[in-house]
């Protein structure tokens, strides 16, 4: 899904997969897209301060097409899946209390209620006056909502780790979506902060399964070099944004790219994912010292959106040779 993000005057070009990342180092830009994402999707409380606008191929994107949820921090994830006026763990919970004919059960309570009252009363209305004691069937009600989120094993959400957290939260997204059909969009940001580079990487294996299974979208938003997957299914929803947005095009596409225009032969030793990593979060960032081999593709990649390069040190002649050829 091509996309053409205008908000606040910007405009961005994003390709938006079930599977998305959005990479790079200008961070005012990647939170505008965030926030232009969140608002145009959302409520739209924010909407009627804000100039935006989301295009697909030339149209307007209907502002219904996703139910959108932006995670920012630890603490996001835990008031969602908490027992709150407005969280999505209490809409899950009023679908339970539906489906299991709650009030069937909160009239038998009513009634014991009642005999409780009765007896008191019986014993006390006299001695205070006249004066009475009850409850409304609103308090009951009450008293389901005010339900203590924990885990099977007795720890409280504020104990339990990052990765059980997204899980959790994950699980009652797909929960939600079955019970109410509509496609959501996930944006997930500063991922970095919740889980470590390891722990990233089995979590996007977790995603690609995940989205398969739900008409969930997912964007996570990245800094840190380690934490980008290149699978090749997903490559093309990779996303950096710097002085301008680099959309990757489908990996065998950028592996024939730079087989054609690397210098000589020497890509054929290349590993592409370990170059990529080096480099995928300055990829359309002018005046980037160029340290090793990795900048030769980057230099290719930011040619392509006129982006120039900084100081050159650590290569071999040929690659030096071509570094420094400004007609490139």
């Amino acid at each position: 899904m091509n996309l053409t993000i205008r908000y606040e005057n910007k405009e961005y070009m994003l390709n938006l997969l079930p599977f998305s990342q959005l990479c790079g180092e200008n961070m005012i830009a990647k939170e505008n897209i965030v926030n232009a994402l969140h608002n145009y999707f959302g409520n739209g409380k924010i909407l009627s301060q804000k100039n935006c606008e989301i295009l697909s191929e030339g149209h307007e994107v209907g502002k219904k097409y996703f139910k959108v949820s932006l995670i920012r921090e630890r603490e996001d994830i835990i008031k969602e899946i908490s027992m709150t006026k407005t969280s999505m763990m209490m809409k899950y919970f009023e679908t339970q209390i539906s489906d299991f004919s709650a009030n069937v059960e909160l009239e038998k309570i009513a009634l014991h209620m009642e005999k409780i009252y009765k007896g008191i009363n019986s014993k006390k209305a006299t001695s205070l006056g006249g004066i009475a004691f009850g409850y409304k069937m609103n308090d009951l009600v009450n008293m389901l909502q005010k339900t203590v989120v924990m885990l099977d094993d007795d720890r409280e959400l504020k104990e339990i780790g990052n990765w059980e957290l997204l899980m959790v939260y994950l699980n009652l997204q797909r929960e939600l979506q079955k019970d109410d059909g509509e496609k959501r969009l996930i944006i997930l940001k500063n991922i970095e902060t919740l889980l470590t580079a390891r722990e990233y990487k089995e979590f996007c294996v977790f995603i690609k399964r995940y989205i398969k299974e739900t008409s969930v979208w997912i964007i996570l938003s990245i800094i840190l070099n380690e934490y980008v997957d290149f699978s090749v299914e997903y490559f093309h929803g990779i996303n950096v944004v710097n002085d301008g947005v680099f959309c990757f095009p489908t990996k065998e596409r950028l592996e024939e790219f730079l087989e054609r225009n690397y210098p000589s032969n020497l890509f054929r030793n290349k590993n592409v994912d370990k170059l990529m990593c080096e480099i995928v979060h300055k990829i359309g960032k002018s005046n980037n010292s160029i340290l090793f081999d990795s900048f030769v593709i980057l230099k290719l990649l930011n040619k392509t959106l006129c982006i120039n390069q900084g100081e050159i040190s650590g290569l071999n002649s040929m690659e030096y040779e071509f570094l420094h050829d400004s007609d490139f």
